[in-house]
């Protein structure tokens, strides 16, 4: 694996991670984790500048993954 492809994959976890803890403050837990694992209690409740984050990060950690 070249640099580009660590960077790329490294960015891609990055924003995931990011993404988790706007959802359940937990950066290795997303919602949808939580509630199928019966830990929906840790779903926080996001206004509309959070739900249009999470959405944004989840697009850019898609096109990272898929530039490669």
């Amino acid at each position: 694996m070249d640099a580009t492809s660590q960077d790329s994959e490294i960015i891609f976890y990055a924003l995931l991670m990011w993404r988790n803890y706007i959802q359940t403050g937990d950066v290795s837990l997303s919602s949808h984790d939580a509630v199928a694992s019966g830990q929906k209690h840790l779903c926080k409740v996001l206004d509309r500048g959070q739900m249009e984050m999470v959405i944004r990060l989840e697009d850019l950690s898609d096109r990272i993954l898929n530039s490669n």
